[in-house]
């Protein structure tokens, strides 16, 4: 059985049954429809009857179908893109566009194993970040209560929803699957990499494979960025600081535009541009000497050129303005405005502003949590957002899309390279 099945297995104080004349074909039916491997371990442990299916040679197929469902549409892409890139040298990445045998995995077996491996890097960042947010309560748990108190309401990781874990699995695979097309971007042509995301993001019709949510993908970009790989950066610093000389010191400043901006923002994009989510987790799995001795070379690259990293200013920014990018795109709606996210009655929802830069009040961070804890915590609902109606928003209140928002967000997927193109060198049906 798979470790991700295996571990944390609950022992359940009462066994529910399952009739045995119930057809086979209707359990396996009943377990292809899963969403979550969370769910379908629930299942197996309550249930003799659906756990003993584990056992056979019908459980290969039905995890892997009930691993798909949980990755959705993004993460299937990334698996397909991934797979594309490790059966490519990276001479022939240069120039490689896919075909039809890219869009299918080779077997069963060895595509259960790519989904697997997937989804425990992701799971692996979803973790800690939770860890981080539930750890800094000020920020992301802050209540008012009816009366006016405020009140500090902490779950513990063992009350994390699997709805919630999963939100933030989404924003992962999204972000992962951006970076991995960018680094690929990064030593092809503008047409070689328009065509590479006509296959990995676009549908025909210029419409995205898959929906996301902005305000999710922002919070995860954000914590990850402050509480998962600053911390480690920050250690770094500290000490390479202690040992630089005031000139050293100077020539960091001048071309860095800022220590506390390199520091912070810089070297933890350009870590995880540059290895990637899955050799980023190696890196911070593994020894902490060997963790800090790297980020020590990213940290030196801008005054010793010859340490064989390339860091530059425009990774600071590099994230921010791609989330910009797509909120422009995305007509600037977002279905936080229906969301209970303001610490206080009376918010109102700005439609000129993106989701991480509206009135004070509004906790972007609480984007991860289900509505249903918001509200246990005194979360409000914003003006004019009906309590029983969730059905959307007036779309003629919004700015319809101009032509050039959507060439710059295309260009800025295509290649997030400064330098590369500017946003109207490229029009998105380039690669049709």
């Amino acid at each position: 059985m798979d470790p991700i099945l295996s571990s944390a297995i609950p022992t359940p104080k009462k066994e529910i049954s399952l009739r045995n004349d119930i057809a086979l074909d209707i359990k396996l039916e009943i377990l292809a429809h899963i969403n979550s491997v969370g769910d379908l371990r629930s299942l197996m442990f309550t249930c003799r009857a659906f756990y003993d299916i584990s056992q056979t040679y019908f459980w290969e197929p039905i995890y892997t179908s009930v691993l798909e469902n949980e990755l959705g549409a993004v993460g299937r892409n990334l698996v397909k893109l991934r797979r594309f890139k490790a059966s490519k040298t990276n001479q022939e990445m240069e120039t490689a566009l896919p075909t039809e045998a890219d869009d299918k995995p080779k077997s069963i077996p060895g595509y259960l194993s790519e989904l697997i491996q997937t989804r425990r890097t992701v799971r692996f960042y979803t973790c800690r970040l939770f860890e981080a947010m539930l750890f800094d309560q000020t920020d992301v748990l802050t209540a008012v209560t009816a009366d006016g108190s405020r009140k500090f309401r902490t779950p513990t990781a063992a009350s994390i929803r699997e709805s919630e874990y999963l939100r933030v699995d989404q924003a992962y695979y999204i972000w992962w699957l951006w970076g991995e097309l960018d680094r690929i971007a990064m030593v092809r042509t503008t047409k070689d990499s328009a065509i590479l995301m006509e296959w990995a993001l676009w549908n025909k019709d210029r419409s995205l494979k898959f929906p996301f949510d902005l305000g999710v993908l922002y919070t995860v970009y954000r914590v990850t960025n402050c509480r998962i790989i600053y911390p480690y950066v920050k250690r770094c610093a500290v000490r390479e600081l202690s040992l630089m000389s005031l000139e050293e010191k100077r020539r960091l400043y001048n071309r860095s535009e800022g220590l506390c901006t390199f520091t912070r923002e810089t070297v933890s994009t350009a870590l995880l541009r540059k290895l990637g989510f899955d050799g980023l987790e190696t890196l911070l799995k593994g020894p902490q000497g060997e963790c800090l001795d790297t980020i020590r070379r990213f940290y030196r690259s801008p005054i010793e050129p010859t340490i064989g990293v390339d860091v530059y200013v425009g990774h600071a920014i590099l994230w921010s303005e791609t989330l910009t990018a797509w909120w422009e795109y995305t007509l600037k709606r977002n279905w936080e405005i229906t969301r209970p996210l303001w610490k206080e009655s009376g918010g109102i929802y700005k439609w000129n502003r993106a989701p991480w830069n509206q009135n004070d009040g509004f906790d972007i961070l609480g984007v991860v949590w289900d509505d249903e804890r918001l509200t246990s915590w005194g979360y409000k609902k914003p003006v004019g957002v009906d309590s029983a109606d969730n059905t959307g928003v007036n779309v003629s209140e919004v700015d319809r899309i101009r032509p050039w928002q959507c060439d710059r967000v295309y260009c800025q997927i295509v290649s997030i390279s400064p330098g590369v193109c500017a946003p109207r060198d490229i029009h998105p049906n380039v690669a049709l």
